[in-house]
């Protein structure tokens, strides 16, 4: 150490802000020196200097620490110094924590500063000292002792026989109470008084002694015959006052030194009582003169005291934060700082701030006034909510005063629009005719020019009554013109410069004018005398140019009807046309009316047709007929129903012979169906015809021929006459309600109408009523129509070309047949129908048939070549097909016969051989009820009969493929292929294809199909052609469909006999050799859990080895973080889950029911059943990144699913991960999550005493980034499904641990429990010769085939005590690819074999074998890796083979099974090999 002693002083406050430059308190003998901590730091390598990852510093050395606040932990920089450390970082983002970089100062590494030179120099007394100040201080004091006694003669000691004699005494002395004289009396009852006596100068001796009974010190000077005693206290007497520092006193207010209170007086005037139970200053109540507060805050709240802050606030300070607590006064000098997003009104500027406390719901409730500097009219207000930590938008306050500035502010300026729900103005005055409050109004151009203005009171004018005055001015002020409406008390209303309007009916009265009708509408006109009728004239149709509607004329109020002009007054006498051309007589004449147009009336609706209704003369339109157009309105091509046009004649009969006739043309766009047709009466008014037109044709125009009288539209039926009991009436119905002229007709006595034409949306040429048939010339010449009669009608012509444009388009037909003939047997040509698509250049086929002299012939068309196609059906009932027979699809496998025995080439898969699979066969039919069927699909063939209408089962015929296997992949060799296949060449047996492992071998394979599981489940058995068999299965291990290893059945005769081994090692009940010398050395310093042959979990004690069914289990240290694993009442289950008693399960394990006791709001949700929370879970910050947890379970109904959950916590928060849900039942595995993809499972099946249980081990790969992670086991419902009350799962031995697969189970307490890793190793001296040897041993590793390998290089056997060079290793490989991982190898002499075929297999019999000449190889399960050399010889003496692991901390433990060690000092031949490495 330096001569710098520093001293920790343990009653001085603690402070967080010392920097290099500040000074240390330290103890010097002439207190003249200080020293900068920098300097003691950089001096003095034993010094800790701590900094933090928050605000960052520089380490100078290794004593030197960082502290990490997220975590509570100090750390240790382990690289190059001096090292800065960032601000605001962590050790994660700085190196992380690593061998390289940060290492976490716990106790192993202060463990190892402790036992290092330095460790003394780390530990501090009480006193503030450390133990190497302290040793170093009693090391002197013992050296000045020595020297001392060496000068001093302690063998004799003398008693004083008076003390003012003490000078007689110089050295050691002894004063007796009652024997020596002037016995100090403030030593009464200490009996003897033994000490030291020596000289200080010529006059004066002085002596300390102890008190005997006390052991209290006393010292005694004697000065010229005068003693002078003086006690000093004990410690103990004063322990409670404390003056051990030169500038510091302490006085305790208790005697014990770890809890008491103690009041600190500092020489530098400092003083307070520190409270050790809070660890801080206890402040001085109220009532004994202080604050009750340890801070200025807290002292202003206790005092009840108004703060006001000197400094101004910080440019960044945001002012929502200064709440009740925080009341006082504040200011803000800066405009630039006084933004809306540091709390400050918008717009403000600086100022001054006041925080009024008002406690409203909480402490903190308050409300803020800020004054600006620089506006003396406003200030504002907000309020702060204790209970929702809101604050309100701040309120401008302003300053009242009378000027434009405060107006606006009140919304009363200028530019403002004040809304009023009343406005009251009064005024008071003696004057009786004054005016009463007055409402103003000016208007000023923008260069404040008055332009007009107004102004609205009450007044008492000369008239000694009261007016509402309005007056209105214009102009500048002095040359303003005035005008003033007044309206008096008693209604009159004065515009005087027009009139003065009081009672408007009464004023036309006076002025004779009682009779004028003047309505609210544009109606003008006068009463009669009597007010029966009037004369109106209604101009509100019209525009300001006078276009527009027009009305006017008399109307009779008392018939509610309008009276005609008489003819004697030069009207008409009539209101209608027609009464108009009866009353004048009007002759018919010929030509054509002018067009009238119907418009669409506001009830019709599309869709619906509506009838335009003719009416004729009845004296002359029946006799010659009427001819009338109609014409729809028109539009764009897209609207429907425009421009169809019907132009026709007719004549109506009625019920007389003369009958009706119908000719004309009507056009449609598109074929629409505007115009539906015409009836007409089927009795008397002929007069009457009518047309139907769709609402959305209208409107429509009409040219009718003179002898029409009217057309008019309906919407609803009209009727002429009645139409019942045989009247002659008519009744037009309206409107239809589809496209059918039907409707229109409901047969006499109804709407006594007949159908005269009806279009169907055709357009065309139309005839109706009695015009039946046509002719041309004469009589002999028809013109074809529909539904006519002819005799027989010759067609002279070039052909006969039907052409049908309708849609949809009707074909030709007779219902007679057709006919057609040749001239002769050789012309073919012209005795062919012919069927073609498309027509020209757009033929796309065409299709004949015909007959030969031989035969019916259907032949298909090549259109654009000569290949075409020619079916005959021949004389002698034979057919044949050019291109073969289509199948049917879709087929029913069933019922395929009857009594015409049908025969089919069809495919399906109802009813067929492979459930949904379609199949395609033969099915032929014979005897009426039976049939043969033969089917195939993806190279597999089955038959099967009817018999008499049963249907037998589907027999699958196991086949000789025919075919050799060639390059193929055996994995692909699935049920899907079950038959026989061959392998010719040797050279294609290969391993990556899958084929048998070893020697590669030409053989036969046979695929049988068992659907275990899934429908591809199979097994495939291999023959190799010299002889020895292979099996193999393809089925659900647990985690999905995979293919078994390889496993020997059999072997060629030839085969020799297996060979004795020289050492056996049967590892199955005990560590005794069956053959071979020597003694197992086990070790294991815990207990730990096994399952006995018989399937129940035991306990072995410490040291005692594991032997379960696979051989001796052998494992590394594990820790299960699972706390009370024993007692299911602890794990955590949560409210929805009710958890059932512990119990004892048959197979020893110990566990629970829990049982789903609710569903409210869980009806999916998976419930916790036992959890490690990630807070307290596996840390996966360092090498190791794999946790593993595991369960047994069994579920209460079919489906039921389990949940494995992964948490992480990443020091502040927990994180979901994945998951993954393991179907009880099927033991189906679905994961989920952003980390999935890094989660496997393994569910099986695991049979001990008692039911089956499921096992399950979910195994979780951490990133970098990881922290802790948790793991949850829940009960989930099925798939889709959801919770039911009384759901259950058993479950028991739950463990989650550190490690990449799961090992045995570990009970826990309160805390994590560790169980340490299985030592085993056996003395090779007796038992190994020199090269060549064979070793060999079955393993059972629990994470082999789905996990991953739990280190990185799990061993079987290495050596232990071996010279140099020559080890020897058996175990598995880790590999990054997943499919490699844990493949076997051998490493002897720098020789390295691998066996990647075998890298999934769990069980397998591994060894390797080095020859006579150095060559050595591995072998797995049957399979031998190729040679390589060795420099390998021998083990010398005194060497051990380590079995499954290494080290107590299980670096390279196996986590598995092994058994039947087995070692041959000879060369085993490959085929031993492979007999000693199978089943």
């Amino acid at each position: 150490m330096a001569d710098i002693k520093v001293v920790r002083i343990e009653s001085l406050p603690a402070t967080t802000a010392v920097t290099e430059d500040d000074y240390l308190v330290v103890q010097q003998p002439d207190l003249t020196r200080r020293v900068k901590i920098g300097d003691v730091v950089h001096v003095d390598g034993t010094v800790s200097h701590v900094i933090s990852f928050k605000e960052g510093g520089k380490l100078n050395g290794p004593m030197d620490f960082a502290y990490f606040e997220e975590e509570d932990l100090y750390l240790r920089w382990k690289g190059e110094f001096p090292h800065t450390v960032p601000a605001l970082s962590s050790p994660y983002s700085d190196g992380g924590i690593t061998d390289a970089a940060w290492m976490v100062y716990t106790d192993p590494s202060l463990r190892e500063e402790l036992e290092s030179t330095i460790g003394a120099s780390m530990i501090m007394t009480a006193e503030g000292q450390s133990v190497q100040d302290v040793m170093d201080v009693t090391v002197q004091t013992a050296n000045d002792a020595k020297a001392l006694a060496q000068r001093v003669d302690f063998g004799t000691v003398h008693t004083v026989g008076d003390v003012i004699h003490l000078d007689n005494f110089v050295g050691p002395a002894v004063i007796e109470e009652g024997r020596t004289t002037n016995y100090p009396s403030v030593a009464a009852g200490e009996k003897f008084l033994n000490g030291v006596v020596s000289r200080r100068d010529t006059t004066t001796v002085d002596g300390i002694f102890r008190g005997a009974t006390s052991g209290a010190m006393y010292t005694i000077a004697v000065t010229n015959g005068v003693a002078t005693t003086k006690r000093i206290a004990l410690r103990d007497e004063f322990k409670r006052l404390e003056a051990n520092n030169p500038t510091r006193t302490v006085i305790r207010a208790g005697d014990d030194l770890n809890t008491a209170g103690y009041l600190q007086l500092d020489a530098t005037g400092r003083w307070g009582m520190w409270n050790q139970q809070t660890a801080s200053w206890q402040p001085l109540a109220i009532e004994q003169g202080g604050t009750g507060a340890r801070d200025a805050a807290g002292a202003r709240i206790n005092l009840g005291a108004f703060y006001k802050q000197r400094a101004a606030l910080e440019s960044n300070f945001n002012i929502n934060n200064l709440t009740g607590n925080q009341d006082g006064v504040y200011y803000q000098p800066m405009t630039a700082y006084a933004t809306e997003a540091n709390g400050y009104p918008a717009g403000s500027g600086a100022g001054h701030l006041i925080v009024w406390q008002n406690n409203a719901n909480g402490g903190t409730g308050c409300r803020q006034e800020y004054y600006p500097f620089s506006n003396v009219d406003v200030w504002y207000l907000r309020t702060y909510q204790a209970n929702t930590n809101q604050w309100t938008a701040w309120q401008p306050m302003v300053r009242p005063r009378n000027d434009d500035t405060f107006r606006s502010h009140i919304g009363l300026g200028s530019r403002n629009s004040p809304t009023f729900g009343h406005l009251y103005l009064s005024q008071s005055s003696a004057d009786v005719k004054s005016a009463s409050g007055i409402v103003n109004g000016d208007k000023y151009s923008a260069d404040g020019v008055l332009e007009h203005g107004y102004r609205i009171y009450s007044e008492v004018r000369n008239d000694n009554k009261a007016w509402l005055t309005i007056h209105l001015h214009k102009g500048a002020k002095g040359s303003e013109t005035h005008r003033y409406l007044g309206f008096r008390e008693d209604g009159v209303l004065d515009c005087p410069k027009y009139m003065q309007v009081g009672d408007l009916t009464g004023q036309l009265t006076n002025w004779g004018l009682g009779e004028w009708i003047r309505s609210s509408g544009a109606e003008r006109g006068f009463w009669g005398s009597k007010k029966a009728a009037k004369m109106v004239i209604w101009d509100g149709g019209m525009d300001e140019s006078g276009n527009g509607t027009l009305e006017w004329g008399v109307y009779n109020n008392r018939k509610a009807k309008w009276e005609p002009l008489p003819q004697a007054a030069g009207g008409t006498g009539a209101t209608t046309l027609a009464d108009a051309q009866n009353l004048f007589k009007v002759p018919i004449a010929a030509g054509v009316k002018d067009f009238l147009t119907l418009p669409r009336t506001a009830g019709m609706e599309d869709g619906k047709y509506y009838p335009i209704i003719v009416r004729t003369d009845p004296y002359y339109a029946p006799s010659t007929g009427t001819d009338i157009t109609i014409v729809t309105r028109s539009s764009s091509g897209n609207d429907p129903m425009n421009c169809a046009t019907l132009q026709c004649h007719y004549r109506t009969g009625g019920w007389t012979d003369r009958g009706d006739s119908f000719y004309g043309v009507v056009n449609f766009y598109q074929n629409e169906k505007a115009l539906l047709g015409m009836v007409a009466p089927t009795k008397g008014k002929q007069e009457y015809v009518a047309f139907y037109a769709e609402a959305r044709a209208f409107p429509v125009s009409i040219y009718a021929s003179r002898n029409v009288v009217e057309v008019f539209t309906r919407e609803q039926d009209y009727q002429v006459g009645s139409v019942t009991n045989n009247q002659d009436g008519v009744k037009f119905v309206a409107p239809l309600q589809s496209a059918d002229l039907n409707l229109a007709i409901l047969g006499d006595n109804n709407t006594n109408t007949r159908p005269i034409v009806d279009f169907k949306g055709t357009s065309g040429f139309y005839t109706g009523g009695g015009t039946q048939w046509h002719y041309i010339g004469s009589a002999e010449r028809y013109a074809v129509m529909s539904k006519m009669n002819m005799p027989k009608v010759e067609l002279w012509a070039d052909g006969l070309d039907y052409l049908c444009y309708g849609s949809p388009r009707k074909a030709l037909f007779s219902n007679a047949g057709f006919q057609c003939a040749s001239d002769g047997t050789e012309d073919l040509t012209n005795g062919t129908f012919t069927s073609k698509c498309g027509n020209g250049a757009g033929l796309k086929g065409q299709a004949e048939f015909r007959s030969t002299p031989e035969a019916g012939q259907v032949i298909v068309r090549d259109v654009v070549g000569t290949a075409h196609r020619f079916y005959n059906f021949n004389k002698d009932g034979t057919f044949s097909a050019p291109g073969g027979f289509v199948c049917h699809t879709g087929a029913d496998w069933n019922n395929q016969f009857g009594n015409n025995n049908p025969s089919k080439i069809m495919a399906g898969n109802v009813n067929g051989p492979e459930g949904s699979m379609v199949v395609g066969g033969l099915s032929v039919a014979f005897s009426g009820n039976y049939a043969f069927q033969i089917a195939g699909r993806l190279d597999q063939l089955y038959t099967r009969s009817i018999e008499q209408g049963n249907h037998r089962a589907w027999n699958k015929v196991i086949q000789h493929r025919g075919q050799g296997l060639g390059n193929s992949d055996l994995n692909d060799y699935k049920a899907d292929r079950e038959g026989i296949y061959h392998q010719e060449a040797n050279a294609n047996a290969t391993a990556e294809r899958h084929y048998p492992p070893g020697q590669q071998m030409a053989g036969t394979l046979i695929v049988l199909r068992n659907s275990a599981n899934e429908g591809t489940g199979c097994i495939q058995i291999y023959k190799m052609y010299l002889g020895g068999t292979w099996e193999r299965y393809y089925n659900n291990t647990g985690s999905g469909m995979a293919w078994s290893p390889w496993k020997r059945t059999s072997f060629p005769e030839s085969t020799t006999a297996p060979v004795m081994p020289d050492l056996w090692l049967p590892l199955t009940s005990n560590l005794k050799p069956a053959l071979g010398e020597g003694e197992m050395v086990f070790s294991r310093p815990s207990t730990a859990t096994y399952f006995t042959k018989r399937g129940v979990m035991a306990v072995a004690q410490a040291n005692q080895p594991r032997f379960e069914r696979d051989g001796l289990l052998i494992e590394g240290q594990r820790t299960n973080l699972t706390l009370n694993s024993e007692d299911p009442s602890k794990w955590g289950a949560q409210q929805a889950i009710t958890v059932g008693s512990t119990v004892t399960n048959t197979n020893g394990t110990k566990g629970a029911r829990f049982t789903v006791n609710t569903t409210s709001g869980v009806e999916t949700t998976a419930l916790n059943l036992a959890t490690v929370p990630a807070t307290r879970g596996a840390d996966v910050t360092g090498a190791e990144k794999f946790c593993t947890g595991s369960i047994i379970a069994r579920g209460g109904k079919a489906h039921q699913r389990l949940r494995v959950r992964f948490d992480m916590y990443n020091g502040s928060t927990t994180v979901f991960q994945g998951d993954a849900y393991v179907n009880l039942s099927t033991l189906e595995v679905k994961t989920t999550g952003d980390a999935a993809g890094r989660i496997k499972v393994k569910a099986e099946r695991w049979q001990t005493a008692g039911p089956a249980w499921i096992r399950i081990a979910a195994t979780f790969e951490a990133v970098a980034s990881d922290n802790k992670i948790g793991c949850q086991f829940q009960i989930a419902p099925p798939e889709g499904a959801q919770h039911a009350v009384g759901d259950w799962v058993d479950v028991a031995i739950p463990q989650f641990e550190l490690g990449s697969c799961e090992s045995s189970f570990i009970p826990t307490g309160s805390s994590p429990v560790t169980r340490a890793a299985d030592l085993c190793k056996f003395p090779m001296t007796d038992n190994l010769a020199p090269r060549p040897f064979t070793i060999a041993a079955t393993v059972d590793a629990n994470w082999r085939g789905w996990g991953k390998a739990p280190n990185a290089a799990p061993r079987v056997i290495d050596t232990e005590g071996h010279q140099s060079g020559a080890s020897f290793i058996m175990g598995f490989g880790s590999a990054t690819n997943i499919a490699e991982d844990g493949y076997p190898y051998c490493d002897i002499g720098g020789s390295n074999r691998r066996v990647y075929e075998m890298a999934k297999a769990r069980k397998l019999k591994i060894g390797f074998r080095i020859k006579d000449d150095g060559k050595t190889c591995s072998f797995a399960n049957g399979l031998v890796s190729t040679e390589t050399q060795s420099s390998w010889e021998f083990l010398a003496g005194g060497a051990f083979i380590r079995i499954g692991g290494q080290t107590a901390t299980g670096e390279r433990h196996l986590f598995g099974h092994i058994k039947d060690i087995r070692v041959w000092n000879s060369a085993l031949t490959d085929t031993q090999l492979m007999m000693e490495s199978v089943e």
